[in-house]
Protein backbone atom coordinates (compact mmCIF):
# COMPACT_ATOMS: atom_id res chain seq x y z
CA UNK A 1 0.00 0.00 0.00
CA UNK A 2 1.40 3.45 -1.03
CA UNK A 3 1.81 5.37 1.99
CA UNK A 4 2.90 8.76 2.46
CA UNK A 5 5.56 7.95 5.45
CA UNK A 6 8.69 5.44 4.95
CA UNK A 7 8.24 2.23 7.37
CA UNK A 8 10.95 2.31 10.26
CA UNK A 9 10.96 -1.05 12.06
CA UNK A 10 12.24 0.49 15.16
CA UNK A 11 10.84 -1.34 18.24
CA UNK A 12 12.85 -0.76 21.13
CA UNK A 13 11.63 2.20 23.70
CA UNK A 14 14.76 4.34 22.57
CA UNK A 15 12.89 5.34 19.93
CA UNK A 16 10.52 8.66 20.21
CA UNK A 17 7.65 9.14 17.57
CA UNK A 18 6.16 12.42 17.45
CA UNK A 19 2.70 12.06 15.36
CA UNK A 20 1.03 15.02 13.95
CA UNK A 21 -2.64 15.21 12.05
CA UNK A 22 -0.77 14.35 8.95
CA UNK A 23 -0.82 11.08 10.52
CA UNK A 24 -4.72 11.09 10.56
CA UNK A 25 -4.88 12.11 7.16
CA UNK A 26 -2.89 9.69 5.46
CA UNK A 27 -5.26 7.33 7.11
CA UNK A 28 -8.46 9.78 5.15
CA UNK A 29 -9.72 10.10 8.25
CA UNK A 30 -11.56 13.69 8.42
CA UNK A 31 -9.31 15.92 10.53
CA UNK A 32 -8.97 18.82 8.73
CA UNK A 33 -10.59 22.36 10.29
CA UNK A 34 -12.28 22.40 6.74
CA UNK A 35 -13.44 19.01 7.85
CA UNK A 36 -14.83 20.97 10.98
CA UNK A 37 -16.46 23.60 9.13
CA UNK A 38 -17.92 20.72 6.77
CA UNK A 39 -19.14 19.04 9.88
CA UNK A 40 -20.84 22.28 11.53
CA UNK A 41 -22.62 22.88 7.91
CA UNK A 42 -24.28 18.80 8.36
CA UNK A 43 -25.07 19.96 11.77
CA UNK A 44 -26.72 22.34 11.03
CA UNK A 45 -24.45 25.06 12.45
CA UNK A 46 -24.83 27.63 10.60
CA UNK A 47 -25.19 30.33 12.68
CA UNK A 48 -21.73 29.45 14.77
CA UNK A 49 -20.19 29.21 10.84
CA UNK A 50 -21.72 32.67 10.57
CA UNK A 51 -20.23 33.90 13.93
CA UNK A 52 -17.19 32.53 13.35
CA UNK A 53 -16.89 33.75 10.02
CA UNK A 54 -17.81 36.71 10.93
CA UNK A 55 -15.86 38.05 14.32
CA UNK A 56 -12.70 36.01 13.75
CA UNK A 57 -10.14 36.45 10.62
CA UNK A 58 -11.54 33.27 8.93
CA UNK A 59 -13.35 33.18 5.45
CA UNK A 60 -15.11 30.39 4.18
CA UNK A 61 -11.84 29.23 1.84
CA UNK A 62 -9.38 29.70 5.12
CA UNK A 63 -9.92 27.02 7.48
CA UNK A 64 -6.93 25.71 7.47
CA UNK A 65 -6.16 28.12 9.71
CA UNK A 66 -8.63 28.21 12.12
CA UNK A 67 -6.99 28.38 15.15
CA UNK A 68 -4.31 30.94 14.63
CA UNK A 69 -7.90 33.12 13.84
CA UNK A 70 -9.18 32.51 16.33
CA UNK A 71 -6.64 35.53 17.94
CA UNK A 72 -7.47 37.73 15.18
CA UNK A 73 -10.87 38.19 16.15
CA UNK A 74 -12.17 41.61 15.95
CA UNK A 75 -12.92 43.32 18.91
CA UNK A 76 -14.68 45.85 17.58
CA UNK A 77 -17.77 44.01 15.58
CA UNK A 78 -17.99 42.11 19.08
CA UNK A 79 -18.62 44.76 21.14
CA UNK A 80 -21.48 46.23 18.62
CA UNK A 81 -22.49 42.66 18.76
CA UNK A 82 -23.21 42.24 22.38
CA UNK A 83 -24.30 45.91 22.98
CA UNK A 84 -26.76 45.58 20.11
CA UNK A 85 -29.93 47.58 20.92
CA UNK A 86 -28.43 48.66 24.40
CA UNK A 87 -28.72 52.33 24.42
CA UNK A 88 -27.57 54.39 27.49
CA UNK A 89 -30.95 55.76 29.29
CA UNK A 90 -29.54 58.53 31.45
CA UNK A 91 -32.92 58.47 34.14
CA UNK A 92 -31.14 55.12 34.52
CA UNK A 93 -27.15 55.46 33.92
CA UNK A 94 -25.82 52.85 36.28
CA UNK A 95 -28.17 50.20 35.30
CA UNK A 96 -27.24 50.65 31.34
CA UNK A 97 -23.96 51.16 32.39
CA UNK A 98 -24.35 47.78 34.33
CA UNK A 99 -25.91 46.04 31.40
CA UNK A 100 -23.34 47.50 29.03
CA UNK A 101 -20.39 46.09 30.85
CA UNK A 102 -22.00 42.59 31.68
CA UNK A 103 -22.99 41.75 28.30
CA UNK A 104 -19.72 40.05 27.42
CA UNK A 105 -19.82 37.85 29.83
CA UNK A 106 -23.48 36.58 28.16
CA UNK A 107 -23.23 37.00 24.20
CA UNK A 108 -18.89 36.51 23.86
CA UNK A 109 -18.83 33.83 26.34
CA UNK A 110 -21.48 32.20 24.53
CA UNK A 111 -19.48 32.45 21.34
CA UNK A 112 -16.33 31.02 23.02
CA UNK A 113 -18.38 27.84 24.85
CA UNK A 114 -20.37 26.97 21.52
CA UNK A 115 -17.21 27.17 19.59
CA UNK A 116 -15.32 24.70 22.37
CA UNK A 117 -18.12 22.29 22.69
CA UNK A 118 -18.88 22.20 19.12
CA UNK A 119 -14.90 21.11 18.41
CA UNK A 120 -15.37 18.62 21.38
CA UNK A 121 -18.11 16.75 19.46
CA UNK A 122 -16.54 16.99 15.83
CA UNK A 123 -13.29 15.03 17.50
CA UNK A 124 -15.18 12.42 19.20
CA UNK A 125 -17.23 11.40 16.13
CA UNK A 126 -14.57 10.86 14.30
CA UNK A 127 -14.03 6.86 13.68
CA UNK A 128 -10.01 5.30 13.52
CA UNK A 129 -9.08 3.20 10.19
CA UNK A 130 -9.98 -0.19 10.77
CA UNK A 131 -6.87 -1.14 8.69
CA UNK A 132 -3.13 0.20 9.86
CA UNK A 133 -0.70 1.58 7.19
CA UNK A 134 2.18 -0.23 6.82
CA UNK A 135 4.72 1.86 9.00
CA UNK A 136 6.82 -0.70 11.35
CA UNK A 137 5.44 1.16 14.28
CA UNK A 138 7.33 -0.38 17.48
CA UNK A 139 5.01 -1.03 20.33
CA UNK A 140 7.55 -0.43 22.69
CA UNK A 141 8.34 2.70 21.23
CA UNK A 142 7.20 6.20 22.90
CA UNK A 143 4.55 8.06 20.96
CA UNK A 144 4.01 11.83 21.53
CA UNK A 145 1.10 12.75 19.54
CA UNK A 146 -0.67 16.32 18.71
CA UNK A 147 -3.97 14.21 17.82
CA UNK A 148 -7.30 13.78 19.71
CA UNK A 149 -8.12 10.60 17.79
CA UNK A 150 -6.73 7.45 19.13
CA UNK A 151 -5.51 5.72 15.78
CA UNK A 152 -2.54 4.75 17.76
CA UNK A 153 -4.27 2.80 20.45
CA UNK A 154 -7.23 1.19 18.24
CA UNK A 155 -5.58 0.53 14.92
CA UNK A 156 -1.83 0.02 15.62
CA UNK A 157 -2.58 -1.54 18.89
CA UNK A 158 0.36 0.61 20.82
CA UNK A 159 -0.28 0.08 23.96
CA UNK A 160 -1.95 3.68 25.76
CA UNK A 161 1.00 3.23 28.21
CA UNK A 162 3.51 4.43 25.74
CA UNK A 163 1.88 6.86 24.02
CA UNK A 164 0.99 10.65 25.57
CA UNK A 165 -1.71 12.98 24.02
CA UNK A 166 -0.53 16.28 24.65
CA UNK A 167 -3.81 18.29 23.59
CA UNK A 168 -6.24 15.87 25.38
CA UNK A 169 -8.22 13.00 24.03
CA UNK A 170 -12.01 13.08 24.09
CA UNK A 171 -12.52 9.66 24.32
CA UNK A 172 -10.94 9.31 27.27
CA UNK A 173 -13.19 12.30 28.95
CA UNK A 174 -10.11 15.03 28.30
CA UNK A 175 -11.16 18.30 26.71
CA UNK A 176 -9.17 18.80 23.97
CA UNK A 177 -7.06 21.81 23.70
CA UNK A 178 -6.91 23.50 20.84
CA UNK A 179 -6.43 27.71 19.92
CA UNK A 180 -3.93 30.48 18.92
CA UNK A 181 -1.01 32.00 20.13
CA UNK A 182 -1.51 35.65 19.24
CA UNK A 183 -2.63 38.04 22.08
CA UNK A 184 -3.99 40.85 19.56
CA UNK A 185 -5.20 43.33 22.55
CA UNK A 186 -4.14 43.62 25.51
CA UNK A 187 -6.63 43.95 28.61
CA UNK A 188 -4.27 46.79 30.12
CA UNK A 189 -3.25 48.62 27.55
CA UNK A 190 -7.20 48.66 25.74
CA UNK A 191 -7.25 51.71 23.02
CA UNK A 192 -8.90 54.80 24.51
CA UNK A 193 -12.94 54.72 24.59
CA UNK A 194 -15.47 57.57 24.65
CA UNK A 195 -16.84 55.96 27.84
CA UNK A 196 -14.97 54.02 30.83
CA UNK A 197 -17.87 51.59 30.65
CA UNK A 198 -16.94 50.36 27.04
CA UNK A 199 -13.41 50.38 28.01
CA UNK A 200 -14.64 47.83 30.54
CA UNK A 201 -16.83 45.55 28.38
CA UNK A 202 -14.09 45.42 25.57
CA UNK A 203 -11.80 44.39 28.34
CA UNK A 204 -14.01 41.65 29.20
CA UNK A 205 -14.34 40.51 25.47
CA UNK A 206 -9.87 40.55 25.50
CA UNK A 207 -10.14 38.23 28.62
CA UNK A 208 -13.02 36.12 27.05
CA UNK A 209 -11.34 35.84 23.72
CA UNK A 210 -7.94 34.85 25.60
CA UNK A 211 -9.00 31.77 26.99
CA UNK A 212 -8.68 30.18 23.68
CA UNK A 213 -5.13 30.85 23.89
CA UNK A 214 -3.17 26.90 23.72
CA UNK A 215 -0.96 27.49 26.67
CA UNK A 216 1.58 25.01 25.75
CA UNK A 217 3.32 25.97 28.79
CA UNK A 218 1.04 24.55 30.68
CA UNK A 219 0.11 21.69 28.73
CA UNK A 220 4.25 20.71 29.26
CA UNK A 221 4.44 21.36 33.03
CA UNK A 222 1.10 19.07 33.22
CA UNK A 223 3.14 16.16 30.87
CA UNK A 224 6.04 16.44 33.06
CA UNK A 225 6.29 13.00 33.86
CA UNK A 226 6.29 11.84 30.02
CA UNK A 227 8.87 14.25 29.22
CA UNK A 228 11.16 13.00 32.30
CA UNK A 229 10.77 9.67 31.20
CA UNK A 230 12.73 10.55 27.76
CA UNK A 231 16.65 10.64 29.42
CA UNK A 232 16.87 7.42 27.05
CA UNK A 233 16.03 8.51 23.73
CA UNK A 234 17.91 7.73 20.49
CA UNK A 235 15.98 8.74 17.85
CA UNK A 236 13.20 10.81 17.19
CA UNK A 237 11.14 10.48 14.34
CA UNK A 238 8.52 12.83 13.26
CA UNK A 239 5.55 11.91 11.14
CA UNK A 240 2.63 14.03 9.64
CA UNK A 241 3.63 17.23 11.54
CA UNK A 242 3.32 20.64 9.94
CA UNK A 243 5.89 22.14 12.35
CA UNK A 244 3.79 25.21 13.33
CA UNK A 245 5.82 28.06 15.21
CA UNK A 246 2.76 27.56 18.00
CA UNK A 247 4.05 23.65 18.66
CA UNK A 248 8.19 25.05 19.32
CA UNK A 249 7.40 24.26 22.85
CA UNK A 250 7.31 21.02 22.69
CA UNK A 251 9.97 20.38 20.67
CA UNK A 252 12.43 22.22 22.50
CA UNK A 253 11.00 20.24 25.27
CA UNK A 254 11.72 17.17 23.77
CA UNK A 255 15.24 18.34 22.90
CA UNK A 256 16.26 19.30 26.40
CA UNK A 257 14.21 15.62 27.32
CA UNK A 258 16.24 13.28 24.83
CA UNK A 259 20.28 12.18 24.76
CA UNK A 260 22.54 15.35 23.50
CA UNK A 261 23.46 12.66 20.65
CA UNK A 262 19.85 11.82 19.73
CA UNK A 263 19.28 11.51 16.28
CA UNK A 264 16.36 13.63 14.32
CA UNK A 265 14.64 12.22 11.24
CA UNK A 266 11.34 15.22 10.16
CA UNK A 267 9.12 13.80 7.51
CA UNK A 268 7.84 16.24 5.15
CA UNK A 269 4.72 16.08 2.96
CA UNK A 270 4.99 19.38 0.86
CA UNK A 271 7.64 22.52 0.27
CA UNK A 272 6.41 24.47 2.84
CA UNK A 273 6.95 21.44 5.46
CA UNK A 274 10.46 21.36 3.97
CA UNK A 275 10.89 24.97 4.96
CA UNK A 276 9.09 25.36 7.98
CA UNK A 277 11.04 21.93 9.26
CA UNK A 278 14.50 23.73 8.73
CA UNK A 279 13.13 26.38 10.64
CA UNK A 280 12.04 24.10 13.62
CA UNK A 281 15.60 22.70 13.52
CA UNK A 282 17.63 26.40 13.41
CA UNK A 283 14.88 27.43 16.37
CA UNK A 284 15.70 24.42 18.26
CA UNK A 285 19.72 24.41 17.51
CA UNK A 286 19.90 20.27 15.99
CA UNK A 287 23.22 20.58 14.47
CA UNK A 288 23.89 19.14 10.76
CA UNK A 289 24.79 15.74 11.74
CA UNK A 290 21.83 14.92 14.16
CA UNK A 291 18.83 14.92 11.66
CA UNK A 292 17.47 14.14 8.25
CA UNK A 293 14.11 15.55 6.65
CA UNK A 294 12.96 13.06 4.21
CA UNK A 295 10.76 14.91 1.40
CA UNK A 296 7.91 12.83 0.29
CA UNK A 297 9.26 12.76 -3.16
CA UNK A 298 11.78 10.21 -1.49
CA UNK A 299 9.27 8.02 -0.38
Amino acid sequence: MLTLFPSFNYTDDTILFIIGNGFDLAHRMPTQYSDFRSWLELNEEDNLIHKIENYFNIKPDTWCDFEHALGEYDLHALYDYCTEGLEIDYDHMMRSVYLIEDSPDIYVEAIRSDIANAFERWVSIIETPPYPLSLGLGKNCKYLTFNYTETLEETYQIPSENIRHIHGRVKKYEDPIFGHNNFQYDTNAIEYAQWQFEESAKSKIIGIMNQLHKNTSGCIANHKDFFDSLSDIENVIILGHSYSDIDYPYFSKVKDSIMPTAFWTLCAYSHKDVIAANTLLDIIDIPNENYQIVKNEDL
